[in-house]
């Protein structure tokens, strides 16, 4: 077309590899080029397509901004990344991670990613995926088996994963005990979500805990099943009749879907329609499945027009206008208005970044479990900063402004959005006592030990003490030459030569006390001052 038909400049094409080979003729060239339906991330370097602008608002690096946004806005920085086998998961998942680094939130969870064994590095990896892509080898064969992505984990499960596979991998006990907040990030995302729910749901990972967050990024018409990217998308719980399937929505209760803000309405449908009846179309002239590309074609074409007038009434040079440098740098931070029809904006406002990418438009929706149709619950809108060259930071130098559009709903005891990290901890950890109670009880018998050590030791002590004062006195009286006797021994003693003795003269109590033996096996001391220093005296006449 540039060498046979003298084509200038190009609106499209439509899918992500034309789109790419045409882009880097176009850089070579240096001609205007405008995608509008084109959504990887990899297109967004303006160093390999310095003369690409893009007007797709459903772009896989928009969203993962306005994801992160969202988690910012509810104070998530430790997030992990549920995906799948595939090329197109891991170029989704690649524009992510590099989103959630520049925002400083950690990725705390993701599967060891090797090629072949061989660890490697995510843009090294993402180059031979590029160079591969010029010869037949199978996407599938490549990537089949995990891939190592700097060293950091993720959940990956197999492409056509169902949710009895999903559990049988034990990938989601992983994820029960590494993380609450999961951003889903699969290559058919309605289908592969479904299945995922499910088996989250059954091994009873429960939303209270864990919040499912799904940016609802569509294919490119090259799954099987899935819709294309210019298809006006319905909740995945509605049927083709148009009835509500209560198992599907069971399944997706209290998740959250970042999309844009008219994804799941028909406010766009109208205007359009009022649009084309003006230049005498009907409806059954156009494919209404397909009104993404009718609008962001539109907008294209509006983009180049607006930016085409404004070097024009700059340089007066006709031959500017397919200077593509030129004119790609004109495109930066324009903003206009898209299809609009008398009941309103068909395509929305469209808001041209420093990079000359759409900036993201977006909405998070809640799935009430008791509605049939999502609820809105924050906008996210973009605002550009001043001073700040896109091409130098790799970014498109605007901030998302998060706004609140439903407080309080989350189904929780307290109504609150659940924590990135559960007080207690991932696996209750920080609540568990077994240890304190562990410690407690070793404790309570160090210390019954020691005091049952103090008290045998007194005890022994007290006995040697008594021992050893024994055995100071002068004298021995022996066991064996001794008898204690009782009252009615006593008293027939007593009856016997009473008069005789001093006994007679003692009172009852002092004579119940008397120790009676032998008088001629008493032994004494041979000096009388050792028995005049005892505490007390044995008179002979009472023995």
């Amino acid at each position: 077309m540039y060498h046979l038909q003298k084509v200038k400049a190009f609106i499209g094409p439509y899918c992500n590899a034309e789109m790419d080979a045409v882009a880097r003729m176009a850089a070579f060239w240096n001609i205007p080029i405008i995608g509008y339906m084109a959504a990887s991330n990899s297109l967004s370097d303006k160093k390999a397509y310095p003369t690409l602008a893009r007007v797709s608002l459903r772009t896989t690096s928009s969203i993962a901004e306005a994801t992160c946004a969202l988690l910012l806005h509810y104070g998530w920085k430790k997030v992990a990344i549920v995906t799948n086998t595939g090329s197109l998961a891991f170029d989704r998942t690649y524009a992510f991670e590099e989103v959630f680094h520049a925002r400083k939130i950690t990725v705390i969870k993701k599967v060891l990613l090797t090629l072949f064994g061989v660890p490697v590095s995510s843009t090294a990896l993402l180059q031979l995926k590029n160079s591969l892509a010029k010869i037949q080898i199978s996407e599938r064969l490549l990537f089949r088996r995990p891939l190592q992505l700097l060293g950091v984990h993720q959940i990956m499960f197999d492409e056509w994963a169902d949710s009895k596979a999903m559990i049988a991998s034990g990938l989601l006990h992983e994820l029960k005990n590494s993380a609450r907040i999961v951003i889903c990030l699969f290559s058919n995302t309605r289908q592969s979500s479904r299945e995922f729910l499910t088996a989250a749901n059954a091994q009873g990972m429960s939303v209270n805990e864990f919040a499912y967050i799904l940016p609802w990024l569509q294919a490119h018409g090259d799954i099987k099943g899935d819709i294309k990217d210019g298809s006006k998308d319905v909740t995945p719980w509605i049927g083709s009749d148009g009835s509500v399937l209560q198992k599907v929505k069971d399944q997706y209760a209290n998740a959250v879907i970042v999309d844009d803000v008219n994804s799941f309405d028909n406010s766009i449908i109208t205007p359009f329609l009022e649009r084309i009846k003006d230049a005498g179309l009907t409806e059954a002239d156009v494919d209404i499945a397909n009104i993404y590309g009718y609008l962001y074609l539109f907008d294209a074409l509006k983009l180049y027009a607006l930016a085409a007038r404004k070097v024009m009434n700059e340089t007066g040079d006709a031959r500017n206008l397919v200077n593509g440098r030129m004119m790609w740098n004109t495109m930066r931070r324009l903003k206009f208005s898209g299809m609009l029809g008398s009941s309103g904006v068909a395509s929305g406002i469209v808001t041209m970044d420093d990079r000359a990418e759409r900036a993201p438009l977006y909405r998070g929706f809640f799935v009430s479990p008791n509605i049939d149709q999502v609820m809105s619950m924050v906008h996210m809108e973009p605002t550009t900063i001043d001073n700040c060259d896109g091409v130098a930071n790799k970014s498109g130098c605007y901030e998302i402004v998060v706004t609140d559009l439903m407080r309080d709903f989350w189904p929780s005891i307290d109504r609150k959005m659940p924590k990135d990290e559960p007080d207690c901890g991932f696996r209750g950890e920080r609540c568990d006592f077994t240890l304190l109670i562990v410690g407690g009880a070793l404790i309570l018998v160090v210390i019954l030990v020691l005091g049952g050590a103090y008290v045998l030791h007194r005890i022994m002590w007290d006995k040697l003490q008594e021992k050893r004062a024994l055995d100071k006195l002068p004298f021995r009286i022996y066991r064996d030459d001794m008898q204690f006797i009782d009252e009615e021994q006593l008293k027939s003693m007593l009856s016997l030569g009473s008069t005789r003795t001093k006994m007679s003269n003692t009172n009852y109590g002092t004579r119940n006390h008397a120790i009676i033996g032998t008088n001629t096996h008493a032994i004494y001391h041979k000096e009388k001052r050792a028995l005049d220093k005892l505490p007390f005296r044995i008179y002979l006449d009472d023995m």
